[in-house]
């Protein structure tokens, strides 16, 4: 037994002696029991440093910290964005106003502004007649979108885009209608919708670049946002409402900028593209482009309804069911629709869908159901810079007033002033000032080879250890196994 223990030591200072390890092989040279110690005790407080600092880095690495990099970069071309225009009022024409009369005589209500049926929720005499028109707004405007309609009749309640372009140009060349598809919105009706890659044929278009940049080279237009004086048009205020945006997004109704009347409009475009590092790094889910990427009824009805996937939306399809279980009906003021449902067209019906959706903002609906409703890695926004001057110009208004298309809207009234013309035409330029990108990525703070490279530096500078060290208590185990492997077989043999 103890020729056993003699050969095992024996083999471990042989061992131990050429190792790479710093330290630990001096504590088994040294005869002198005083260096010993000290030796020992040099190991054990640099191993202390050197695990401190080990399980510093792995804490660190496992919190998930990003580093965001900005870069503004000039381009030789950019993508022009998706412009929607929709005149700020629903009813422009007077089978608009027979039918939304017709609509409210049914629940008995000639006059608005004497009306407290669309308002009873709202005791402050100020606000029921602003909110009564917009009720009267939202309860004519969803019926139509919810009746069975075609679109050539819906298209009849508002501007045609004939009606409603004055003069379109896109980088100096005309603009086609063509260009232009069109899309019914239950608060501003028709809608005209530019640079979304498909055109009115419903054929795949190529997105639109710009690659010079100024006012001329962007969308010029000249609308005629004009309203009739009826009550039932429901017009709070005049003008167009747009919307800027991504794409191959559809825009939401509260999205958008108003524009006003008798304006020329500079809007000015900053293209920002965001994209933040996926799970664990932050909430978001790459890959989020079919119904399949992702297991959700949220997720999926924002497929169903034609819809490109954004986190907004999945919240939507929430709202339209809660709206569902408690008003057996949806609300058709979002983009997120139910084939298979009835919509809310009763004033009973729409004021349940108005309180569902009041309790539900005054909850923290989303952060309880943020599991069922991925947030998407990828977004593009455009920053907006807006400027105004006064249009037309009285010069450029007796011009104006003399163009045949004019005329027509105008009903070939005999005497257009300018006072007309501001009341009910604007112009409106959306460009690029310069062809510069903002891009904002996230990449995390520290990766798995950062992480591996400060653990192999930190055993490197306090124990003098490699990944080839390693190697070496491998071979200590083999050379124990191998010395009782030896002994096991002569034991056998001698047997």
């Amino acid at each position: 037994m103890s020729s056993m223990k003699s050969n095992l030591k024996a083999l471990f200072l042989e061992w131990v002696d050429p190792l790479t390890m710093h330290g630990f092989p001096n504590i088994f040279r040294t005869k002198n029991l005083s260096i010993k110690i000290l030796w020992i005790i040099a190991f054990i407080v640099s191993n202390g440093f050197c695990f401190y600092f080990i399980a510093k880095s792995l804490l660190e690495y496992l919190q998930f910290n990003v580093v965001t990099k900005i870069r503004v970069l000039e381009k030789d071309s950019i993508q022009f964005p998706a412009v929607t225009i929709c005149n700020a009022n629903l009813f422009t024409t007077s089978l608009a106003i027979d039918y939304s009369t017709s609509l409210l005589a049914n629940i008995s209500v000639t006059d608005i502004s004497n009306s407290t049926f669309l308002s009873q929720n709202f005791p402050s005499a100020s606000y029921q007649l602003y909110y009564s028109y917009i009720m009267g707004r939202y309860y004519v405007g969803s019926n139509l979108k919810s009746h069975l309609f075609s679109d050539e009749i819906k298209k009849q309640f508002g501007l045609s885009f004939n009606q409603m372009f004055i003069s379109c140009f896109f980088s100096t060349v005309d603009c086609k209608e063509s260009d232009w598809i069109w899309f019914y919105d239950s608060i501003y009706g028709n809608c005209f919708r530019f640079n979304t890659g498909i055109n009115s044929n419903n054929e795949r278009i190529d997105i639109k670049n710009i690659s010079l940049p100024g006012k001329y080279n962007g969308l010029v237009l000249e609308l005629f946002v004009g309203v009739p004086d009826d009550q039932m048009s429901f017009s709070i205020y005049t003008g167009a409402h747009i919307f800027i945006g991504d794409n191959l997004i559809k825009p939401l109704s509260i999205e958008g900028l108003d524009i006003s009347p008798g304006t020329q409009t500079n809007i000015v475009l900053e293209r920002v593209e965001t994209k933040l590092k996926s799970q664990p790094y932050s909430d978001c889910i790459e890959n989020l482009d079919n119904i399949d990427s992702f297991d959700s009824e949220y997720y999926k009805k924002v497929f169903k309804s034609d819809l490109t996937y954004r986190q907004v939306d999945c919240f939507t399809a929430y709202i339209q069911e809660e709206i569902f279980k408690k008003c057996n009906c949806y609300n058709n003021f979002y983009n997120v629709i139910y084939k298979d449902r009835k919509p809310c067209t009763t004033i009973q019906e729409i004021q349940c869908s108005v309180e569902t959706y009041t309790l539900l903002s005054q909850t923290n609906f989303k952060i309880e159901i943020k599991d069922k409703c991925p947030l998407e890695c990828k977004t593009i926004k455009y920053n907006l810079i807006k400027s105004e001057g006064r249009y037309p110009s009285p010069a450029y208004g007796k011009d104006l007033k003399n163009n045949p298309r004019i005329k027509r809207l105008f009903n070939n009234l005999t005497n257009i002033t300018l006072e007309h013309l501001r009341e009910n035409t604007l112009a409106l330029n959306i460009y690029y000032e310069t062809l510069k990108q903002t891009e904002i990525e996230e990449y995390e703070s520290m990766s798995i080879q950062i992480l591996i490279s400060t653990i192999g530096g930190t055993l490197g500078l306090f124990l003098g250890i490699s990944l080839l060290s390693f190697f070496e208590f491998i071979e200590l185990f083999a050379l124990i196994f191998c010395f009782f492997f030896n002994k096991h077989s002569k034991i056998n043999s001698h047997q």
